[in-house]
Order: C-alpha cells, then sequence, then structure tokens
C-alpha cells in the first residue's frame, strides 16, 4: 500500500515537469527506474561513464552530462550517492531546473511519518539485490526492523506486546553491537553501513537518512546533554559526536574524529580531527 502511495506521489510531482531525466546509469539508477520510475515518462538516463554512450536502459537512451546540459531538461533525478557532487556540478553550469535526490522525493518533509514508514523507507534505500541476499550480505537491517516495531508497538498497542518487541530489540542490539534504544527518534532512511560497536544515546535525535558506520558513538557530554542531527548526516568509522553538538544537513564526520559541543549551523560541511574542527 505503501509503496504505491510514494509512486503516486513520485508521478504527481513529475507531471509539472516537460522533460525529466534521471542522473545514473548504475545500479542504484537501474533499482530506481524499475521499481519506482516506471510510470512516469523518463526521457533520458544521464551517465558521466563514456562506455555508457549509445546504450540504454529499459529503452530510455543514455546521455553524457554535456549532452544532458544542452537539451532542454527542466528536471533531473539523481539516483547516485555522491548526489551532492552532482547538485555541485549542475549549480556550477548554472543548471536551470529543477535536480532532487531520489530518497528525498519519497518523503514529505512537512509531515511527521510512522514508525512503519519510516521502516519502508530504512529499507527501500537499502535493498539493493534480492531479499534473501540482503538478509545474508546486510544482517543488521534486522536491528532497523525491531527498532521500529518497538517504537510503532510502544505508541499503538498494548504493553505487554510492546514489551515483546522491545526485548527483541535488545537481543538484536546485543547481537550485533549495535546499541540504538527504542527512545532514539531517528527519521526515516536510517543505515548502519556495517554492525559493530555502534552506540547511540538513548535521548539522541537524528534526522532522516542519517548513515552510521562501525564503531561511532553519539553520547552526552557531563552535563548531560545530547547531540541533535540533522538530515543526510554521515558519520564514518571510529567518529564521536558527543554532548551538545549540532550537525545541519548534509554534514560528514571523519573517521575517528571527536566533535565536542561543537555548533555547525551551516549545511555540507566536513567536520574532521581531535578536537574536530569545520572544514
Amino acid at each position: 500500500m505503501y509503496i504505491k502511495k510514494v509512486k503516486k506521489n513520485l508521478k504527481q510531482q513529475m507531471q509539472t515537469f516537460n522533460n525529466v531525466a534521471v542522473w545514473g546509469a548504475g545500479s542504484f539508477g537501474k533499482q530506481v527506474l524499475t521499481e519506482f520510475l516506471k510510470d512516469i515518462d523518463i526521457k533520458a538516463v544521464v551517465d558521466i561513464n563514456k562506455g555508457s554512450k549509445g546504450l540504454d536502459i529499459m529503452g530510455i537512451p543514455i546521455i553524457s552530462p554535456d549532452k544532458f546540459l544542452s537539451l532542454n531538461y527542466d528536471c533531473v533525478i539523481v539516483c547516485v550517492d555522491a548526489h551532492r557532487k552532482v547538485f555541485t556540478f549542475l549549480k556550477n553550469k548554472k543548471f536551470k531546473g529543477k535536480a532532487f535526490f531520489i530518497w528525498d522525493l519519497l518523503i514529505d518533509r512537512n509531515k511527521k511519518t510512522g514508525e512503519l514508514q519510516n521502516l519502508f523507507v530504512d529499507l527501500l534505500i537499502q535493498k539493493d539485490r534480492s531479499w534473501l541476499e540482503f538478509l545474508i550480505f546486510k544482517p543488521q537491517i534486522m536491528v532497523n526492523i525491531t527498532y521500529r516495531l518497538a517504537r510503532h508497538t510502544k505508541e499503538k498497542f498494548p504493553y505487554i506486546i510492546s514489551l515483546f518487541f522491545r526485548i527483541l530489540h535488545s537481543f538484536s542490539c546485543a547481537f550485533f553491537s549495535i546499541f540504538v534504544p527504542d527512545t532514539v527518534k531517528a527519521g526515516p532512511g536510517l543505515a548502519f553501513q556495517h554492525y559493530g560497536c555502534i552506540v547511540v544515546h538513548p535521548k539522541a535525535t537524528l534526522g532522516s537518512f542519517c548513515t552510521l558506520y562501525q564503531g561511532i558513538t553519539i553520547g552526552s557530554n557531563y552535563s548531560g546533554e545530547v547531540p541533535t542531527i540533522a538530515d543526510n548526516v554521515t558519520l564514518y568509522s571510529g567518529s564521536m559526536v558527543l554532548g551538545d553538538t549540532y550537525l545541519a544537513d548534509y554534514i560528514s564526520v571523519g573517521a575517528n574524529s571527536v566533535a565536542i559541543d561543537l555548533k555547525c549551523f551551516e549545511p555540507e560541511k566536513t567536520i574532521v580531527g581531535q578536537p574536530a574542527k569545520i572544514l
């Protein structure tokens, strides 16, 4: 039901544009075209790989960035992990149309989403193969499942039912060494890139599409203050975000960096060092 709603919303959003392209001819782009954009009139797929020239995906021609910019496209849906670089490229080239990252189109940031919807997005952005292969190669997704179910049942079901899922979540956290209590507030698109030694403070707040690598800590300072992390933030392996820290959208925290009571209100920054500094 939810995936039908997502597809319907995508189609409605794209109806306001005349010429829509998809940026990315890799597995990411193919997945999005296959699962979400079948009912949308995509005119071309943009790819920087010269070897893709003259090829097509599902009958849609693959074109170069230069050709894309020379034609009259008014919208591009970016389907690559390095989407911020694509946005920067388009800005420098003075692209006059609209550019969207595909996952940003899946949710309405002005509306509160339920935990089951959040779980759907968690699964959606990480599933890149069959369900069996997905569970084999990325078993830590079970933490997402138990975390979302624990929060959902706590809000919607009697205590005895929610207690069962909270206990199940505790065992899941212990097994994968990913400590994310069900009191943590996390938006849709939460991703644990690898499992092992991940600790998130029970009172921490994470925005949408946050990615956590192994060995990271989101914790408090001596005063008990905890971080607030905005959307699309990535914490690389071994990094620590502690205390009254605020990280704006699209910030990356470098490996083994330690951010303590750091305020970064400007998006798209990189934070590195011990103590961490804003680059």
